[in-house]
């Protein structure tokens, strides 16, 4: 409600304008098709997904933490694919939107795996952050 995906996808955009492939996804979306991969009807394979998300020039993963994680201090399915993603995106111009701060993305993802999530996105990083109050809760 602040504005931080909107200046992502405007980022994202005028990256795309310039001529470099862009991926805009929020996180538990891309999850969610990575997991429909496995259908033996689906039009990509999981390969293919991560594939494009590590090539990309600009990759902006919209909402870390909105995905459903095992919250039993044991490495999830999703924790791991996240962390595949942004491993392999260290380097490279990648954007990461959240709620959450480091210490409670930590705690979501246990303290192992979260702390090698938050890391890797911290890594050659510049955190904005972002205050005030929540745009879409104005005038309730």
């Amino acid at each position: 409600g602040l504005g931080k995906s909107h200046l992502a996808y405007s980022i994202a955009e005028a990256v795309k304008q310039q001529g470099y492939t862009t991926i805009f996804m929020d996180t538990p979306s891309l999850l969610r098709v990575i997991r429909e991969s496995y259908d033996k009807n689906s039009k990509f394979t999981e390969s293919e997904i991560l594939e494009a998300c590590f090539k990309a020039d600009l990759l902006v993963l919209d909402d870390i933490g909105a995905e459903y994680v095992k919250n039993d201090g044991s490495e999830s399915w999703a924790t791991d694919k996240l962390f595949q993603v942004i491993y392999s995106r260290m380097g490279k111009p990648t954007i990461y939107t959240t709620n959450y701060s480091s210490s409670e993305l930590i705690d979501k993802y246990g303290q192992s795996a979260g702390g090698r999530i938050v890391s890797r996105m911290a890594k050659g990083t510049k955190i904005v952050k972002f205050e005030g109050k929540d745009y879409r809760t104005r005038g309730f």
